[in-house]
């Protein structure tokens, strides 16, 4: 993103349906973070993510993408 700083970090948001007012933040991490492993998970699990860039500094956050939904295999 062009705004991206070294306070930048990506909040990654989750729940079983896909619904964002039941989502909870997994994670928070820090800019340029390409990927992230979802442990502990049982087989076929299914879950919804939402993603966004937020300046650690003053908060400033971004909007949340659409919902992509993901499952589990082993």
């Amino acid at each position: 993103p062009v705004f991206a700083n070294p306070n930048s970090a990506i909040e990654i948001w989750t729940s079983t349906d896909n619904q964002f007012e039941n989502a909870r933040k997994l994670v928070s991490l820090s800019y340029p973070t390409s990927e992230y492993l979802f442990s502990g998970l049982g087989v076929n699990e299914k879950h919804y993510f939402w993603v966004r860039m937020i300046d650690t500094a003053n908060g400033n956050a971004g909007e949340f993408t659409k919902s992509v939904v993901g499952t589990s295999e082993k």
